[in-house]
C-alpha cells in the first residue's frame, strides 16, 4: 500500500508541473498571438489600399512561419511578393490575386481548375497527373492559408524540469532505443530502489535482477555464439536500468506464493521448451530472471492457471491481469531486436496467450517474427550449434527451434497456410533424452520426438501404415481405454492421444481430396470416428482436464467438418446410416465441448454457435432437446461399409489400424490393399505433393524408446552448469 501511495504522489506532481509548464506556455504564447493579428490586419489592409502587385510576379512558399513573417516585416514597401528561394526559384507558382475573404473554389478558379456546378453541387475538376502537379497545388493552398490567415503559431516548449523516460510511458520504449527518449538517470534508479515494496510482490521476488548479476544467465549472447543458452533466461531488452524502470507496471500484480505455483506448472502447459525445468525454477528462486521475461510467462499462464487449473490459482479478474502482462513483455521485446533464444522464447510464450484466446491472427505475427528470429540464428542447421559448450546448451537451443516448428505446423493451418519451415531444411536432430534427466524430462522428451515424427516424417499412405505398425502393442488405438492409459504419467497419455490424433487426422488430409470417392468417405469417416474416441476417453483418462487439448482444437474442428459433410451429403450421396451415426456424432462432439475449459474461456464461442445454426438448419435436433432430450451414443461399429480389413485391422476392422502380418512387408501389403480392396476406387495420394518415406527411416523413430539414449550417445556426457 505504502508503494502504492508512492507512486501516485509521484504522478500526481508529475501532473502538476506538465500543468504549470502549460500555464506558463499559455501565457507567453496570447501576445505573440495578438501581436500577429495586428500585423495580418496592417497587411491586408496595406494589400487592398495599394495595387503593387505584379501579374507576372511570383512567391516562393516560406519554409517556416518564422521566415515568411521576417520577409514581411523586412520589406521597405510592405509588398506581398517575396523573394525566391534558391532550390525552388525554377518551380514556384504564379501569384494569384483573390478576394479579402477567398473561398475553396476562389482557389481552385485561381489554380487554373475547371469547376462546374450541376443542382447546387459544386465539382472542382484538377490537372493533377504527377506529384509535381500535386506538390505546387499543396504549395498554393498554403500560400493562400499564409497570406490570408497569417502562418501557424510555432512555440517552443519549457525544458521539463523532470526528465521523462520510457518506462513511465511503456508503449514508448522504442523511441528510447532510437534515443529519442533520454536514459535512465540515477537518481530515477534511486527513487526505485527507495520504494520496494514487501516480499509479496513481484519486486521483492526479482530484486537480484535489477543489478547486474553475477550468473552467466543473465547476461546478453555474444554474437559469436547464436545459439547459446547462457542467455536463456534473459530478456531482450536495451538495458538492465531499463528493465527495472518498466517492470513497475507489472510488479505489484501477484504475490510471490501465486508466482512459484504458475512458475513451476507454466513449463507442464505446452509444448516441452525447457530441458530442465527444475533448473529454470532455480533461477526464478535466485531471483536470475528479469522482469519481461517474468512478464512474458505470466501473461500465458496466469489465465491459462485460472481456466485449466483452477484448483491451483484462483485470480480476479485474470485476463486482465493476463493483458497488463502481455502488452509489458510485447512492448519490451519489439519488432525488430536483436534475435537471441531468450527473446524466441518468450514469443512462443506469446503466441500460446493469443491462441488461448482465440487470437489466430497475432499468433500468426508472433510466429512470423519468431521463425526468422530462428533462421537467423540458424537454428535449424548445424552451423548454428557450433558454438555450443555442452549437452545442455546444445539440447536447449534445439527445444527453442523445435517449439517454434511445433506452432508452425499448426497455426499455419487456420488460415490454409502451408507451414514456412520446410522439412527439407532442416538439418538437426530431434530432441534427444540426456543421461541425468528424471523420468518426467525424459517423459517430455519422448512426447516432442514423437510428435516430430508424425507430423515431419508421415505423409503418404505407405508411411502412414509403416508407421502404426511401428508402434508398440500398447500404444495403439485399440488400448485407449486400457488401465495402463488411464494410470500413466501426464506426459505418457498426452504422447498416446496425440500422436494418435495426429495419426488420424493425416489420415483425413490424405483423402479429404478425393470426396466423394467411396474409399475417400470411409477412410475419413473412420478417421473421424476413431478421433471421437479419442478425445473421449483423453476428456476422462484423469480427473484434472488436460489443457494440452487446445493446441489440439484444429483436430476437433476437423472432425466436425468430416460430420457435416456426411450430412449434408453437397458433395455426394451417403448411406442412411452413415448420415444418422454422423449425426449423433455431431450432437456428442456439441456436449463433448460444452465440458471443456476451453469453451468456459471464452465470452461467446463460435463453435457452439456455429453448430447450432448447423443443427437448427438440418433439424438435427432443437435447443430443447439439446438441453433436456437424451441422445443416442454413436455406434460406428454398425457401420459394415467403413468395415475394410477385418483380419488385420486391430481397432473396428478398419484398415488405417491394420497391422499387416509379418508374411507381408510394408510395400507387399501396400500392394495387396490397393488391388484386392476397391480396386477402382481411387489411388491413395500424399499429403504433402508426393513427397514418401522409406519403411527404413520411419522404422528409425519407433515409438520404443528402449534406443532412444544410444542413438545420441555423443552427447550423453556430464551436464556442464552454467
Amino acid at each position: 500500500m505504502r508503494q502504492k501511495m508512492d507512486d501516485m504522489q509521484a504522478t500526481v506532481k508529475r501532473m502538476y508541473e506538465i500543468l504549470t509548464r502549460m500555464e506558463d506556455d499559455y501565457k507567453e504564447t496570447i501576445p505573440q498571438i495578438q501581436q500577429q493579428q495586428q500585423l495580418q490586419q496592417q497587411l491586408n489592409h496595406h494589400a487592398t489600399t495599394t495595387n503593387c502587385i505584379a501579374t507576372n510576379s511570383t512567391y516562393s512558399l516560406p519554409l517556416s512561419p518564422d521566415s515568411f513573417m521576417k520577409d514581411k516585416i523586412s520589406s521597405s514597401d510592405l509588398s506581398l511578393s517575396v523573394p525566391l528561394d534558391e532550390q525552388t526559384s525554377s518551380t514556384a507558382p504564379p501569384v494569384v490575386l483573390y478576394n479579402q475573404h477567398p473561398t475553396i473554389v476562389d482557389w481552385a478558379s485561381g489554380t487554373g481548375w475547371h469547376i462546374t456546378t450541376n443542382n447546387g453541387l459544386t465539382s472542382i475538376h484538377t490537372n493533377i497527373t504527377s506529384y509535381e502537379d500535386l506538390r505546387d497545388a499543396v504549395r498554393r493552398a498554403l500560400q493562400m492559408t499564409y497570406h490570408f490567415q497569417g502562418p501557424p503559431l510555432f512555440t517552443t516548449p519549457t525544458s521539463p524540469n523532470i526528465p521523462l523516460f520510457a518506462s513511465d510511458l511503456p508503449s514508448f520504449s522504442a523511441f528510447e532505443r532510437l534515443g529519442r527518449i533520454s536514459s535512465h538517470s540515477s537518481s530515477f534508479s534511486n527513487t526505485n530502489e527507495s520504494s520496494t515494496s514487501a516480499s509479496t510482490t513481484l519486486a521483492a521476488s526479482t530484486a537480484p535482477a535489477y543489478s547486474s548479476p553475477s550468473s552467466a544467465s543473465s547476461s546478453s549472447p555474444t554474437p559469436a555464439s547464436p545459439a547459446s543458452t547462457s542467455s536463456f533466461p534473459s530478456s531482450s531488452s536495451s538495458s538492465m536500468a531499463s528493465s527495472t524502470s518498466t517492470s513497475n507496471n507489472t510488479d505489484h500484480l501477484l504475490e510471490k506464493d501465486v508466482m512459484s505455483r504458475l512458475i513451476h506448472q507454466h513449463h507442464q502447459c505446452g509444448f516441452p521448451i525447457l530441458v530442465n525445468p527444475a533448473r529454470f525454477e532455480r533461477h526464478y528462486q535466485q531471483g536470475e530472471l528479469k522482469p519481461v521475461v517474468l512478464s512474458s510467462i505470466f501473461c500465458h499462464i496466469a489465465p491459462h492457471a485460472c481456466i485449466y487449473h483452477p484448483y491451483l490459482v484462483h485470480l480476479q479478474d485474470f485476463r486482465t491481469l493476463g493483458e497488463r502482462f502481455y502488452d509489458h513483455s510485447r512492448t519490451q521485446l519489439g519488432l525488430y531486436d536483436q534475435s537471441n533464444l531468450s527473446n524466441i522464447h518468450q514469443r512462443t510464450l506469446l503466441i500460446a496467450y493469443d491462441l488461448d484466446l482465440g487470437r489466430v491472427r497475432r499468433a500468426f505475427i508472433h510466429l512470423g517474427v519468431a521463425i526468422r528470429m530462428c533462421f537467423a540464428l540458424d537454428l535449424h542447421r548445424q552451423e548454428g550449434y557450433v558454438h555450443c559448450t555442452s549437452p545442455f546448451e546444445r539440447e536447449q537451443a534445439k527445444r527453442v527451434f523445435w517449439t517454434v516448428w511445433f506452432f508452425d505446423s499448426m497455426v499455419p493451418h487456420f488460415f490454409a497456410q502451408p507451414s514456412t519451415i520446410r522439412s527439407e531444411d532442416i538439418k538437426i536432430e530431434v530432441p534427444c533424452v540426456l543421461s541425468n534427466f528424471d523420468p518426467n524430462e525424459t517423459d517430455q522428451t519422448r512426447f516432442a520426438i514423437s510428435i516430430i515424427h508424425i507430423r515431419r516424417h508421415v505423409h503418404n499412405a505407405k508411411s502412414l501404415r509403416s508407421f502404426y505398425k511401428s508402434l508398440p502393442e500398447s500404444s495403439r488405438c485399440h488400448r485407449m481405454s486400457s488401465s495402463s492409459i488411464q494410470s500413466a504419467s501426464l506426459w505418457a497419455r498426452r504422447t498416446f492421444f496425440c500422436v494418435l490424433l495426429d495419426y488420424c487426422l493425416s489420415w483425413m488430409n490424405l483423402y479429404r481430396p478425393h470426396l466423394p470417392k467411396p474409399k475417400a468417405i470411409r477412410r475419413t469417416s473412420q478417421a473421424a470416428f476413431a478421433m471421437l474416441s479419442l478425445f473421449a476417453c483423453w476428456f476422462r483418462s484423469n480427473e484434472h482436464f488436460d489443457c494440452f487439448f487446445r493446441p489440439y482444437l484444429f483436430h476437433y474442428m476437423s472432425i466436425i467438418q468430416v460430420f457435416k459433410a456426411n450430412i449434408t451429403q453437397e458433395d455426394g450421396p451417403r448411406s442412411p446410416m452413415l448420415v444418422a451415426q454422423s449425426q449423433a456424432a455431431l450432437v456428442k462432439l456439441f456436449h463433448m465441448y460444452r465440458t471443456t475449459p476451453t469453451y468456459r474461456s471464452f465470452e461467446e464461442s463460435r463453435l457452439e454457435k456455429d453448430m447450432l445454426a448447423f443443427f437448427h438448419r438440418h433439424e438435427i435436433v432443437t435447443w430443447a432437446q439439446l438441453q433436456y432430450g437424451d441422445h443416442q451414443e454413436p455406434d460406428p461399429t454398425c457401420l459394415e461399409e467403413l468395415i475394410d480389413d477385418p483380419e488385420d485391422s486391430d481397432y473396428c476392422g478398419w484398415s488405417i489400424f491394420s497391422v499387416p502380418k509379418d508374411g507381408f512387408n510394408n510395400s507387399d501389403y501396400h500392394h495387396y490393399n490397393n488391388n484386392s480392396k476397391n480396386k477402382n476406387n481411387g489411388s491413395e495420394g500424399s499429403i504433402s505433393g508426393g513427397s514418401t518415406v522409406s519403411s527404413s527411416s520411419s522404422q528409425d523413430m519407433m515409438m520404443d524408446y528402449s534406443n532412444t539414449t544410444t542413438q545420441f550417445a555423443p552427447l550423453q556426457m556430464e551436464m556442464d552448469y552454467f
